[in-house]
């Protein structure tokens, strides 16, 4: 078993020399208002004149138009919208010249990606806000009309170690079993001794047992992209795999190239660049012992 120092100084070790991966997100402190809805009691001459200009937003279950009786409500509903849309953009005037009216209260708040009270509409805009130019038009969050005004764009900067911890820990037993598997790979290169296998193309994964199908392939795929005749080879999921080419050889193909030009060829397999013109011309096996 590989064993892990989690020793509070090695975890501060980790993270003094990786701190800068370890960084705040950017943060906007914003004052905000929000506006109230209205809601009152409109003339019928206005709901009338509201419903004849609108009437193609009234409509049934079947797409029927409704009649004002009716829509009567859902047009009251829409004026008070109307209503209070027209007064957030009144308010969003009076907060940019600092003439509020004396009932509206100004909130504040921190926001960043991963921490959002609002919406994501109201990120963007806020993202794009600055201190020359700091309010935004009402937004509109969850039916209520919000105004926002840029304060302070807070950058990134390095967490401290215990804003780190959570993350780097995970980055450090990571990153520490990958540096000691390497490790043990290289003292074992020399004496290890594995399966032997039968000679195997880069194409029959399948008859790698040892591996899962996913792993068995980028290991072939690697091996074949190989230059050293043992040696070991770190897949993506970090697993090492210590290998041993005992012997390689070419399959004929339907070209008849001369005997020759294949043995020119064999005996220079591990020379660079040279794999992959074999690639093109012959399928090549590979008599290997490992995994």
């Amino acid at each position: 078993d590989i064993q892990i120092d989690m020793s509070q100084k090695a975890l501060k070790a980790f993270w003094d020399n990786n701190k800068n991966s370890y960084m705040s997100e950017v943060s906007y402190d914003v004052s905000y208002i929000k506006e109230p809805k209205v809601s009152k009691n409109f003339p019928k001459v206005e709901i009338q004149e509201h419903y004849t200009k609108n009437k193609m937003h009234f409509k049934d279950g079947d797409g029927k138009l409704l009649s004002l009786d009716k829509a009567q409500d859902k047009v009251v509903q829409e004026l008070n919208e109307k209503a209070t849309k027209d007064a957030a953009l009144r308010s969003y005037i009076a907060f940019k010249k600092g003439k509020l009216s004396a009932d509206i209260k100004i909130q504040s708040a921190t926001l960043s990606a991963s921490d959002n009270p609002f919406n994501a509409e109201a990120l963007q805009k806020i993202k794009k806000l600055d201190l020359v130019s700091a309010y935004s038009k009402p937004i509109s969050i969850d039916g209520q009309y919000y105004i926002f005004k840029l304060i302070k764009v807070n950058q990134p900067s390095v967490k401290s170690f215990e804003e780190a911890k959570a993350a780097l820990l995970k980055d450090y037993v990571k990153s520490t079993k990958n540096a000691k598997l390497l490790e043990l790979a290289n003292k074992s290169l020399a004496s290890f001794s594995g399966i032997t296998s039968d000679f195997i193309t880069r194409e029959e994964s399948d008859k790698v047992k040892q591996l899962d199908k996913d792993e068995a392939k980028e290991f072939l795929a690697k091996l074949f992209e190989e230059q050293k005749k043992r040696s070991f080879i770190t897949l993506n999921n970090s697993k090492v795999v210590l290998y041993d080419i005992l012997e390689q050889k070419l399959l004929k193909n339907k070209s008849n190239n001369s005997g020759d030009s294949i043995v020119k060829l064999k005996d220079s397999i591990f020379n660079a660049g040279l794999t992959r013109i074999l690639q093109n011309r012959y399928p090549t096996e590979i008599f290997m012992q490992g995994l």
